[in-house]
């Protein structure tokens, strides 16, 4: 049976069969079963926790995006730029600094929130992105970082407070980069 499998180029599934000749049977068997373990790759099976965590993250990514909702650069040029390359418009303001996007399968978007009720950049985000230390964090790290409950803001939210003062959601910011109390 193995023979025929090996012969004729087929995937064969292993089975010790029982009557004359199980023995050699299940030796061929064995020495199968070990070359097949030898040539399996190495795989980097993630642990428990990681796998918890990237769940967790990605649920959180998912409510993020679905409770504010986002834009897509050209989304963003349609009213406010007449530039051939649509998308130029949000990648200058993303240099700046005025606004932040996130990577989703294969484009960027710019959370909503970043935007008042008529379309209008709100000043707070360019305020509180430069008191991020957005060099230790990535884009996705920023977005929840709005929307996260905030000791240092009572429990709020960041997202929640950008239609008051600016300054404590600043603060807040800037103590990402405070070493932690001991």
């Amino acid at each position: 049976m193995i023979q025929h499998a090996l012969e004729h180029r087929r995937t064969l599934v292993l089975a010790a069969s029982e009557g004359p000749g199980r023995g050699e049977e299940e030796r061929l068997h064995a020495r199968a079963q070990a070359l097949i373990e030898e040539m399996m790759p190495e795989l980097d099976l993630p642990s428990d926790a990681t796998a918890v965590l990237a769940r967790r993250n990605a649920k959180r990514r998912t409510e993020l995006l679905q409770e504010f909702g986002a834009l897509s650069g050209e989304q963003l040029a349609e009213e406010r730029s007449r530039a051939a390359n649509r998308h130029a418009l949000a990648a200058r303001w993303r240099k700046e600094g005025r606004i932040f996007g996130v990577p989703y399968r294969g484009h960027t978007l710019y959370p909503a929130f970043q935007f008042d009720e008529h379309g209008n950049l709100r000043p707070a985000i360019a305020e509180v992105l430069a008191a991020l230390p957005r060099e230790r964090m990535g884009d996705w790290e920023i977005a929840l970082w709005w929307t996260a409950a905030n000791g240092r803001l009572g429990g709020a939210r960041p997202v929640d407070l950008l239609d008051r003062e600016s300054e404590p959601i600043v603060a807040a910011a800037r103590g990402l980069a405070e070493p932690p109390p001991l």
